[in-house]
């Protein structure tokens, strides 16, 4: 077999893309212990006769084309490439309590040099190629040590995950990012190590953390994969009671921080605890929990406790035909975020998809209150409407469901000349 890279140019096997295999869920493939995979310029890999799924669209679109007997149809996140990051490990920052934040990167080569690109990409932003980034090389058992990375990569105040690219033929460095509040002569720090992106738990995974006892303060830190991440969230306090309901949906290859109190809308009480459903996509989940007194940090990654078993739910609405929410119920209320303004002027219809997560299977779509100029199609989610201008000035708020959901979702529209 003959093996080449994505432009088709011919490669030997030492200089093949390796690839991880993942199952349709986006787990890691067990496989026979020693027995490496290398991707072809046909999303192929030579392996056993068996179909396999791909997080990476650029090469399922390619695997989608390949079916030669022999060879797996997923081609699987390619370690060659961005596959190793720490979130928000690099931090040039004032925060609460007159904590401030900076980043110390403690780089050590494994024994046989190693070239690399170290990317910043600031939280709340995709990561992209033209991120700040510095080149770096280290020589055979080297350690280097780079102080305020965030402050001398990118500049000014902010925090990034950090992404870690070795050069062709070259090993990655062994990284430690270690983020610490200075306080005079004192620091009060964590360090975290990189995390694979073949290993985020993904679409079907129920994760769980627990929040801090009294005296701290907790975020949420969130880092999506290529196919982002829409979690289903639910909080409880310790005895189980006074449960909160909340979404939150990542771009792909994004990092987002969040306060506790934010999500929920209150500050949550000592030693709860927070459930997540992952309803699509893949990413990791992690709780930072910061000392009122000390600022003195530490980070917990979320448990994998289950699978999901959340029903379908209705994510939000699209717009413009594209497929992603465009106005979506962040905050797990029951009612889309924003009012949407029909024109009863404009010389079309409106057509606007509902979008849904958690369905295993076809569902049919339902309207309740529905206002005599709209539907909605019961196999495809499309609402249309065409309003009466009779109506300009009014509210209507309908409410749609999917089969399967036993909770309903509030739209509200407001007619416009």
């Amino acid at each position: 077999m003959e093996l080449t890279d994505l432009t088709g140019r011919a490669m030997t096997p030492l200089h093949a893309a390796k690839a991880t295999l993942l199952d349709r869920n986006g787990h890691v493939l067990r496989h026979d212990a020693g027995l490496e995979y290398f991707l072809t310029g046909n999303g192929c890999v030579g392996t056993r006769d068996a179909s396999f799924a791909t997080r990476h669209p650029r090469l399922a679109a390619l695997a989608r084309g390949a079916a030669y007997a022999g060879m797996a149809l997923g081609a699987l996140v390619p370690v060659a490439g961005a596959t190793q990051t720490v979130p928000l490990g690099a931090v040039h920052a004032p925060g609460v309590a007159g904590s401030e934040w900076r980043d110390r990167q403690l780089l050590m080569d494994p024994g046989n040099g190693s070239s690399f690109t170290l990317y910043l990409t600031p939280k709340d932003q995709e990561v992209s190629d033209a991120d700040p980034s510095q080149h770096l090389v280290l020589a055979p058992g080297e350690t280097r040590t780079l102080e305020d990375a965030y402050g001398s990569i990118v500049g000014g105040d902010g925090a990034a995950t950090i992404r870690i690219v070795a050069d062709d033929g070259s090993d990655a460095p062994i990284l430690r990012s270690y983020v610490f509040n200075q306080d005079g002569e004192n620091e009060f720090g964590m360090s975290s190590a990189p995390v694979d992106d073949a290993t985020y738990p993904s679409t079907g995974a129920r994760v769980a953390v627990m929040t801090s006892p009294n005296g701290f303060r907790d975020n949420l830190d969130a880092t999506s994969g290529s196919d982002g991440l829409d979690l289903a969230c639910t909080y409880a306090n310790g005895a189980g009671g006074n449960k909160i309901a909340f979404n939150w949906i990542i771009p792909p290859n994004t990092t987002q921080q969040r306060s506790v109190a934010s999500l929920l809308g209150l500050t949550p009480e000592p030693n709860s605890r927070i459930t997540c459903d992952y309803e699509n996509g893949s990413g990791i989940l992690l709780l930072a929990r910061n000392h009122n007194h000390s600022n003195d940090p530490a980070r917990d990654m979320a448990t994998v406790i289950g699978q999901a078993t959340t029903e379908p739910r209705i994510v939000g609405i699209d717009y413009n035909g594209d497929g992603v929410a465009d106005n979506v119920d962040a905050n797990g209320n029951g009612v889309l975020d924003n009012v949407i303004g029909l024109s009863c002027s404009a010389p079309f219809n409106y057509e606007h998809r509902l979008i849904i997560a958690g369905a295993t299977g076809p569902v049919n779509y339902f309207g309740e209150g529905l206002p005599q100029w709209m539907g909605v199609d019961s196999g495809t989610g499309v609402i249309g409407a065409n309003p009466d201008c009779s109506d300009a000035g009014q509210i209507f708020a309908p409410a749609f469901y999917v089969s399967g959901m036993t909770t309903s979702m509030d739209v509200t529209y407001r007619v416009e000349d």
